[in-house]
């Protein structure tokens, strides 16, 4: 049986135009024309289990849950870190992975996401 963490991986690897790549040695980073959208611990760090840009609205509701915070270095710009705690089911962080990754493209130059489409 998959992990919640393997399904994500394999959610995240789905997404069109996403790349993959390792970065600062412990984080497994997607990006979309090298502008990260989610971020994952390589191992087993403090129970966290992804960390994404939301809406600012989203983050203000995420961040109060159990299990949610302000992400690490990026919290200022809405992104959250979700613990492997989280009350959110697979299918709530697939669609707030979704969310994220359209925040990102849609800040993108638009001759790139002309490109991209």
């Amino acid at each position: 049986m998959k992990t919640l963490r393997q399904n994500l991986i394999g959610y995240l690897r789905s997404i069109p135009h996403a790349t993959e790549d390792i970065k600062w040695e412990t984080n497994l980073v997607f990006s979309i024309a090298a502008k990260m959208f989610a971020v994952l611990p390589i191992e087993d760090v403090h129970h966290k289990l992804i960390s994404f840009k939301c809406s600012e609205t989203d983050f203000q509701t995420l961040t109060q849950m159990d299990g949610i915070i302000p992400a690490p270095y990026v919290g200022r710009y809405n992104w959250v870190a979700l613990s492997q705690d989280s009350p959110l089911t697979e299918s709530a962080i697939k669609e707030l992975i979704s969310k994220s990754y359209r925040l990102i493209f849609e800040k993108l130059p638009l001759k790139i996401r002309k490109k991209l489409n």
